[in-house]
Formats: C-alpha cells, structure tokens, sequence
C-alpha cells in the first residue's frame, strides 16, 4: 500500500515537473515568457476567468516593486500630441506643406497605414477614410515578448487616437479596435509585472507603448488604469534619476526615445492636469537639452555606453526632438531640428517614417537665425546628479570650440560602462577619445575590455588583491540587469548589487571656467565596502576638472589614495594617433605597434587640424605608450590584444593608442596634474609650472593664472609673482564651495 501511495505521489510530482518543463520549452520556442504562454492557451481556449487574469497578471508586482498609485484623470477627446490636435480642427494652415521647401516630407508622398493616416490629417481628403479604418480592422497584433520585441499594440493606438474623434467608425468596428488594445495591454502587463524586463531597457519601452494603447482605449477603466499607470509613473521617476540614458545614446535614439516621447506626450495631452505633468514637462526638457549638449561640435553625439552607428544624428533623432519641441514648447528644440536638416537634409528623418514630419515637426513656425537659441544655452551642463553624474563642458558654441565630457555616476544597466572620471576632449577633431567598441555582445572585446575602466581616461589601480581586469572599477552589471524600478535600483544601491559608483559632488560653470569635484572611490574595490579588508583595498580616488575657458586649458587633478604597497595607480588617456614624445624606449613589441616607455612628462597629440599639448605633474614614476594594430585593445595583467567579436573595420577605425601615466606603489596619498592645452592646425607654446609651498601644498601657475586647491593663506597671495592677474581656489571647504571655486583679481585684496 505505502508503494502504491509513494508510487502515485512520485508519478504526480514528475508529471507537475514534466508540465513546467513543457511549457518553458515551448513558450522559448514561442519566444514568450511562461506567463504568456500559459496566458494565450487561456486567452485561446476562451477559458479566461478573473482568477486567472489575476493570477497570470501578479498585480501584486506593483504594490511591492513600485511607489506611485495614483490615477490619473483622463480628458474626452484625447490625443497624443498637441500638433494632431491642431491637425484634426483644422487649425494648421497645411498649405505651407505643398511648397517647395517640404516636397520630401509631402504625406501624401506614397499610401500605406501611416502615409495615409498622415495624408487624411492634412489634407481631410475623404477618400482616405475608408483605407484608415480598413487598416485598423485589418490590423494584426503582435504581441511583445522579452527578448527585446516589443510588439506593434501602440501603432494601432496611434492610428486609432489619432483618427477616431474625426473618421465615421460604428461601434462594432470600435469593439474590435478596443479588444485588440485590451489583448496588447495584457501581453505587456504579463512581462512588466514579471521580473526579466529592465527599466533603463526593454521594461522602458514596454511601458511607454503599453500606455499609448491604454490611452488610444475609449473608455479605459479605473482597473486598467490602476494597473497601468503606476509604470509609466516608473519610468518618469527613472528618467528624473538619470536625465540621459545611461545604455548610451545609440539604443536610446534607436529603440528607446521615439515610443518614451511620444508617451509621455501622450500623458499631458490626454490626461487633467496633476502633479505628473510639472515632473514629465521637466524631465522632457532636460532629456531634450542631453541631446544638444552631447552633440559635439562635429555633429556626433561623444560616446557613453554600448554605441552604434546613430552618434551621426541621421535618420532617427530629429522625429524625437521634434515631439520634444511641441510638448515643452521650447523654441531652442525647434532651433536644433532646424540645426539637424542642415546638417543631413531630408536624411534627417528616415525615409521609411517621413511621413510623421507633417505630425512632428513644427513646419509652421518661422525659421529662427542658426545657432541663435542655442548659443544662448549655459556652456557647461550637467545630467542625472546625484546618481547618473553625465556632465559637458563648451568652451562655446561655434564649430571650432573646445568639447569635453565628463561622468562620475552609477551603474543602471548593462549596456552601461564602468567609466567613472572618463573625461574626453574635442577640438577640431576628437583628441582624448572614448576607446570602446560595441561588437560581440558576449565577445572578449566587450567583456574583457570595451565595458571596463582600461577603455576609459579613467584611473586603473594593479595589484595582485584586485579583481577587475587591470585594476578598473567593479563590473556589476556584464551581461543583465533586471531592474524592476526605481525603487529596486535604490534598495540595490549601496547593498545587494552595489550599483554605487563615483559621485559627482560639484559641479560649476560660470563665465570664465568650468568646475567639476568628483569622488570615485566607491566605483572600486574600495575599504568602504562591507566584510572586506582595509588593507587589500583602494582607500580613496578623487578626482577634480577645471576649465579655464580664456585660456583654453583643461586641468586635472587626481588625488589618489591606494590600500597598501603594492598597489600601483595608472592614470589613462586614449588616443586615435601614436602620441608624439621623445626619450622613447622599447618595452614589448615594436616601436610603432607595442609597449613604450618614456620618462618625458610632454606629449604632443594630434589628430587632423585638432592638436593637444599633455603636461603631466606631480607624483609620476613614468608614462607608457600602448597601441599599435597588436596592441589596440591590450591588457598588460594578461598579456593580450582582446579584439575577439571585432570586424576588420571596426578595428581600423578605432582608436589605437593610450598613454599611461604610472604612479610609484606606495601607500602614501599621491597627487597628480594633467594640462591639456587644445588648439588647431598648431600646438600651443604656452607651458604651466607646478609650485610647491613649505608646507607640501601645489598650485599651478598657467599663464598669468595662480590655480590652488584647498584653503591657502593670505601671505601666499601677496608673495607671488607680479606677472600673476587672476587667482582660482578650488576645492574649499567654505561658503564659496557652492560656486565651485573662488575667483578674484589680486587687485581686490581679497585677502587683507
């Protein structure tokens, strides 16, 4: 008997076990998750019940991983944005879309869904009307799933939003659209109330086209609204968090900013007035202004994360600032889409969605001068502090300026890299440059080298008790991330996945400089860190950027604290060329493609008419030179050239050098400056010196500049030399730390 029993018990739990591992393998198969696979044989069966919704659904995900409940009161009629408003009663004067100025984004230009959609919008022609509801009837769901296929729910809500109030639809027809978007919705609730989809990733765009198709419902429901809205009020606290896109630009542009901008749009337009709308105007705003500030002089977005090919602005950036333009109702966005058609023509809009330029772009508005608005923006800005820390420093906004970047932030994704205190530099052409390549997703290029600190003018520390390939900052995040939210990035902040890293803790622009005080330590295997020894870890790295706008000079100073003897600090810097240095001697390879040391502390960079002199100072032992086709992407703690995953191409075009600054091991606390003087065609003569005090202190002297960093006393001040007009404290701890640093003429006695 008791055989028998254990018999059917063993049969039972193999069959439930046999169950679960058919349905994993077919809903892989499928490339849907368990739940919506279990949900579509419900869904098709026309067994659906209450218990199952809520079972499938988990609508407990969003009482326990998200914040905000709220339900947002929805106007009749709505729409996604004001511009289609203005279309659909006729308030455009669309005539203006016939002159020879717009022929390439004529809507009317070819037939399809949205050619016609657009072309009905503009023009009323009523012959449209019945291909646009024939498209909407016709129109066959996809459902989204999590291996990054989003669905197409949000284009029949697109279409439908933006016709329905305008075009003759019975309700029968209006039944069928309103269950297609209810069966989108619930496909996207199924992954976003599950714990594979990640917020600065898929979660985000699934969120935004989720609530396209809630508010394209006719009378969406107060559950479905509690079931819903809580998302997208994730996603806008996420971007408040970041303020760019921390996967880098190109998956931002590409997969990311159309469906989040049109969403959150959609909010304003479609919903009262609330709280919600101040947060979401702001947010826009700001994500808007990372465009234009990380849009070089070139016309290339400088590198962030895993990038692509859309750093060139074409093809997609212009629709999303256009939609960003008429929601905030900046005229300096308008200005930048003006700034893009220059620069790539119709191109600027990818010919297969040239029809949404009537519905997009702001056509009717008068084209301002070029650069008028835009060369009155703040020539330094920063992103995402305290959390993100993406900041750009001009030093103005014509073409030949000065360029840089700088980041001191966390990890929110793995598309992001371990790149706290990377600062790049541009004039005329790229000098200091972001060595990352993005090929082979799982390839030793990207695991062993583009995602980590060594790619990056960053600080590495070597020794045997640190982890990280050459002693960069700890890698939390390769390959996934599942970030369910905000709230789960916080609680995995400063505990479970250590998401911390460097801070920027200052962050100044004023007329003649720019200040940046930034402390990078937690981005290490640093003596912060809980259950682990003091001695085997970094104690502290800091590092401060100041720009001397005037003077075109950009300083550097890193201050650098390692855990014990061992230990030895390098500070990077890539290039695209082979630095220019003498007393050069051969370590490994050869001496245009190999290891080089020099005792020099001058380097001489260029890089077509860009030119840039390094003046290095301080505590150095000596700079190395690394590159070459053999030594592109070298790890000196291994001994290899990780260029696995990489074509041919993209190995030509990379960068192919670095410089090394190498501090001596010691346990002692070490201060380093590095100079970068920029100029075109020419390198500058101007040189710095670096002055020592009685009392071990440094200031630097750059041209008739005196540069100091902490509290100085007032008889220094009177001691130095005649030539010396304009004095700079930095790093203070007084009132005046708000402004960043101190500045003042010697005239003003601002000592006595």
């Amino acid at each position: 008997m008791r055989l028998k029993h254990a018999y059917f018990v063993s049969s039972g739990i193999i069959a439930h076990i046999s169950i679960v591992i058919f349905i994993i393998l077919v809903a892989k198969f499928y490339d849907l998750s368990p739940r919506q696979f279990v949900f579509k044989l419900f869904e098709r069966s026309g067994a659906q019940s209450q218990l199952v919704d809520d079972v499938l659904l988990n609508k407990g995900f969003i009482e326990q991983h998200l914040t905000t409940f709220d339900i947002p009161e929805l106007k009749v009629p709505r729409t996604y944005l004001p511009q289609i408003a203005q279309l659909q009663a006729n308030g455009l004067a669309v005539s203006r879309l016939k002159t020879p100025q717009f022929k390439h984004y004529d809507p009317c230009l070819f037939s399809g869904m949205f050619w016609n959609l657009a072309c009905y919008l503009t023009t009323k022609d009523q012959s449209l009307s019945p291909l646009v509801v024939n498209s909407l009837q016709q129109f066959t769901l996809t459902t989204p799933n999590a291996s990054g296929h989003y669905g197409n729910g949000w284009q029949l809500a697109f279409i439908y939003s933006s016709v329905k109030n305008t075009i003759n639809i019975n309700a029968e027809q209006r039944g069928i659209i309103n269950e297609k978007l209810r069966v989108a919705i619930n496909h996207y609730l199924l992954l976003l109330n599950d714990k594979s989809a990640s917020m600065w990733h898929g979660r985000a765009s699934l969120i935004a086209e989720m609530w396209l198709c809630v508010l394209a419902l006719d009378q969406p429901t107060a559950e479905e609204l509690s079931n819903t809205a809580p998302h997208l009020y994730a996603l806008v606290s996420a971007m408040e968090l970041t303020e760019a896109w921390p996967e880098g630009y190109n998956y931002w542009i590409n997969s990311r900013a159309y469906p989040i901008t049109l969403a959150l749009s959609a909010y304003i337009q479609g919903t009262q007035p609330d709280k919600w709308h101040n947060k979401i105007q702001a947010i826009m705003n700001k994500v808007g202004l990372w465009h234009i500030y990380a849009t070089r002089p070139d016309n290339r977005v400088e590198p962030l994360g895993d990038e692509g090919p859309r750093l060139d602005l074409k093809d997609e950036t212009r629709r999303v600032i256009d939609i960003i333009a008429q929601t905030t109702n900046n005229p300096v966005f308008h200005e930048f889409s003006l700034q893009l058609e220059g620069v790539h023509g119709r191109e600027s809009y990818y010919r297969g969605y040239r029809w949404g330029f009537s519905l997009f772009n702001q056509w009717y508005l008068p084209i301002y001068d070029k650069g008028q608005l835009i060369a009155e923006l703040p020539k330094a800005e920063v992103f995402g502090l305290p959390y993100f820390g993406q900041a750009y420093i001009r030093q103005h906004w014509q073409s030949d300026a000065s360029f840089m970047s700088y980041r001191s932030g966390s990890s929110f994704t793995h598309h992001g890299h371990y790149d706290s205190g990377h600062i790049s530099l541009f004039k005329g052409a790229p000098l200091l440059v972001n060595s990352s390549q993005y090929q082979g997703f799982q390839k030793a290029n990207r695991l062993d080298y583009s995602i980590r600190t060594i790619a990056k003018n960053s600080i590495v520390i070597s020794g045997d008790d640190l982890t990280e390939v050459d002693g960069g900052q700890r890698v939390v995040l390769p390959t996934g991330s599942a970030i369910l939210s905000p709230k789960h990035w916080l609680n995995n902040r400063n505990k479970g996945q250590y998401l911390i890293g460097g801070e920027i803790k200052q962050f100044f622009n004023a007329a003649t400089y720019a200040y940046i005080n930034s402390d990078l330590t937690k981005a290490y295997h640093s003596a912060w860190l809980p259950n682990t020894s003091t001695n085997d870890l970094v104690n502290s790295i800091k590092r401060e950027v100041l720009y001397l706008r005037e003077l075109d000079v950009l300083i550097v100073r890193d201050k650098i604290h390692t855990g014990n003897n061992e230990q030895q600090a390098k500070l990077l810097y890539h290039t695209v060329n082979k630095p220019i240095v003498e007393h050069q001697a051969l370590v490994k390879g050869d001496i245009n493609n190999g290891v080089i040391s020099t005792d020099n502390k001058e380097l001489f960079i260029e890089n077509g008419k860009g030119k840039l002199v390094t003046e290095v100072m301080g505590d150095v032992e000596h700079i190395q030179l690394v590159g070459g086709k053999d030594f592109q992407f070298y790890l000196t703690s291994v001994g290899e050239n990780k260029n696995e995953g990489l074509s041919i191409n993209t190995m030509d075009s990379a960068p192919k050098w670095r410089f090394e600054i190498i501090l001596p091991k010691s346990h002692a606390k070490q201060e380093v400056f590095t100079i970068h003087r920029p100029s075109l065609q020419t390198f500058s003569n101007e040189r710095s010196t670096l002055h020592t005090l009685e009392n071990g202190k440094r200031w630097l002297q750059v041209e008739n500049t005196a540069v100091f960093f902490g509290e100085i006393e007032p008889n220094i001040v009177k001691s130095l030399d005649k030539s010396i007009t304009a004095i700079y404290q930095c790093d203070i701890a007084t009132e005046t730390t708000e402004q960043g640093c101190a500045v003042f003429d010697r005239q003003e006695h601002l000592y006595e």
